[in-house]
């Protein structure tokens, strides 16, 4: 029995190859997976993977949302705004965003 065997899982990544990777290694297991490709930090692009989801089983029970980046490494005054703001926006805004649109 594999560790996904009769569950139903939607893989999103903003990375097809590695979203894909994921879906496979599931199915290899005896378990049910979908990929949906998505970045969190991306209202349009969430509400689009929950709609996905809703529409192609029903429902959506739990999300585990895990997206993260370390975002350039460098000190607090070399940090552009844009390092910043696309490390916030994918580590807190894209978790936010995902229950958020969950929970609607």
């Amino acid at each position: 029995m594999g560790a996904f065997e009769n569950q139903v899982v939607i893989v999103s990544d903003i990375n097809a190859k590695e979203g894909q990777s994921t879906v496979d290694e599931i199915k290899h297991s005896s378990g049910e997976a979908f990929f949906i490709k998505c970045d969190v930090s991306s209202e349009e692009e969430v509400k689009n993977l929950v709609d996905k989801t809703i529409e192609k089983y029903g429902r959506l029970d739990c999300a585990y949302n895990n997206a993260g980046i370390e975002g350039s490494p460098c000190s607090t005054v070399e940090c552009s705004s844009e390092n910043w703001d696309r490390t916030i926006n994918i580590n807190l805004k894209g978790v936010w965003l995902c229950l958020k649109k969950k929970i609607q």
